[in-house]
């Protein structure tokens, strides 16, 4: 990510956050965004059989020009 965006620098969280949720796409998606400011512990590992539990489907877009 380059250090600014639309020609606005982020130089802070709220700044950043607000930008993403001001996100929208030719086809009507509007994006949410919120600060989570939560304490979080690192290096958890999460195992196959974990991630094969997240219920996470791929859209069949036909949009092009978007990440795959």
């Amino acid at each position: 990510m380059s250090l600014d965006w639309r020609g606005k620098p982020l130089e802070s969280l709220e700044i950043i956050i607000n930008l993403i949720a001001a996100t929208t796409t030719n086809t009507g998606l509007k994006i949410y965004a919120r600060l989570d400011d939560g304490a979080y512990e690192r290096g958890i590992e999460v195992t196959d059989e974990q991630l094969t539990a997240v219920n996470i489907t791929r859209h069949s877009s036909t949009v092009t020009g978007t990440t795959p």
